[in-house]
């Protein structure tokens, strides 16, 4: 996906964000936040999101390169695993690690979660794919503008607080980094966002009916799969308009805990609606990979083996001279590890040169190929076509006599020999 540099730079970033929180998981220690805003659910259960749409937005954004919703729809599950990495943040910054307390600082200020809509508005712009008409295509600009520029502002407004904080702590000089830490987002905050991105998927279902069936039931299951994070967000809608008029309400965890852990569901059984047209194509690469590997090694191992078995037999007599070991009943060892390895080469127009001693593995001929079993194991190719020439029908010992032809070539048996 081409994407512009203020783009690269933001994905840069968020990565940055979600590796150090992963470090405030392990080194972090508890914040002055943690002690003072409760959560719904314990800071621990928090870290589930943090990996579940890290990983797999991950993982749609390097993997769906040449897919545009792939690589949009990471990017949305990417920016929607920020949030639930500040808390690790801020105990990073608590417990005041060298080199890592002041970009945790930063990073926590940086609230990447406000262009969450603008990449679903991007989304469901190529998802599902259809025609779009000059009216949708209006409603499209629309709502992705207006996102764009809540998101910048929502953006802004969030860093300010930090630079004002930075100022105040020069003249007021404060005894931890976590009294300049700028604290969460409030709920109006949210409330945009989640509105904005709400209205996207909306916008999604308006478009469902106009496209073909092959993609209608691809977003379908895409809608499917993304409508069980809705109850989830409409309790923290709830919750937000209670806190702005001073009624704040806590959902009960019987309740939360389920929906929560629907809500962590979503990145799986959403992807797979996006990119299930490469499924196919991914396992075909696969099998190739592994079928040209399975051949390689083969041949190489038919090529080392019976080299290595002539190493192994050669280490053994070391001690021995050359003559010694390649003479008497040791000689074969090199004329069947050289046959073997020719054997393996020939081509089929060699076929009918091939040596008379070759037979099945229970010893009988096979075809008009092999002669007989070769019992004495002493017979070289050179001895035998010295002996062939010398008397037209002499067979090898132990072999059934070889028939020849008038023009001096092989004749195949008519029958099988005894």
């Amino acid at each position: 996906m081409k994407s512009d540099l203020w783009e690269r730079l933001l994905l840069a970033l968020v990565g940055a964000k979600l590796l150090v929180a992963l470090l405030g998981v392990v080194f972090g220690v508890p914040s002055p936040a943690d002690h003072a805003e409760k959560t719904f659910l314990s800071p621990e259960l928090l870290i589930v999101p943090l990996c579940v749409y890290g990983l797999v937005g991950a993982g749609l954004l390097l993997g769906g390169s040449g897919d545009r919703r792939a690589s949009l729809l990471g990017i949305s599950f990417l920016l929607l695993a920020t949030p639930f990495s500040n808390r690790p943040l801020l105990r990073l910054i608590e417990a005041g690690t060298p080199g890592l307390d002041y970009p945790a600082l930063i990073l926590s200020s940086l609230c990447f979660d406000a262009f969450l809509p603008y990449f679903l508005w991007r989304f469901v712009g190529e998802f599902p794919t259809t025609v779009l008409s000059f009216r949708t295509r209006r409603l499209l600009s629309a709502g992705t503008l207006i996102s764009l520029l809540s998101g910048v502002v929502l953006f802004g407004f969030e860093l300010v607080q930090l630079f004002v904080k930075a100022a105040e702590s020069v003249n007021h000089p404060v005894e931890s980094l976590s009294l300049v830490a700028p604290e969460k987002p409030s709920y109006g905050f949210y409330s945009v966002v989640l509105s904005l991105s709400l209205a996207a998927l909306v916008f999604l279902l308006t478009r469902i009916p106009r496209t073909t069936e092959v993609e209608k039931r691809r977003a379908l299951v895409f809608v499917a799969g993304l409508s069980v994070m809705a109850p989830f967000l409409i309790l923290i809608l709830i919750s937000a308009a209670l806190a702005v008029l001073n009624s704040p309400w806590k959902p009960p965890t019987a309740a939360l805990l389920p929906l929560f852990l629907l809500f962590c569901s979503v990145p799986f059984t959403t992807s797979y609606a996006v990119v299930v047209h490469q499924v196919l194509n991914v396992r075909l690469i696969a099998r190739k990979a592994l079928q040209y590997a399975l051949a390689r090694y083969s041949a190489i191992g038919l090529a080392v083996v019976p080299l290595a078995a002539l190493a192994a037999y050669v280490f053994e007599h070391r001690e021995e001279t050359i003559n010694r070991i390649f003479s008497g009943p040791r000689l074969p060892l090199a004329p069947c590890s050289t046959r073997s390895t020719a054997t393996s080469s020939a081509s089929s127009t060699t076929r009918a040169r091939r040596s008379p001693c070759s037979s099945s593995a229970s010893g009988r001929p096979t075809g008009w190929r092999s002669w007989g079993r070769c019992s004495a194991g002493r017979w070289t190719s050179r001895s035998i076509r010295r002996a062939w020439r010398s008397s037209p029908s002499i067979p090898a010992p132990g072999c059934s006599p070889i028939p020849r032809s008038a023009a001096g070539g092989w004749t195949p048996p008519r029958s099988s020999p005894p």
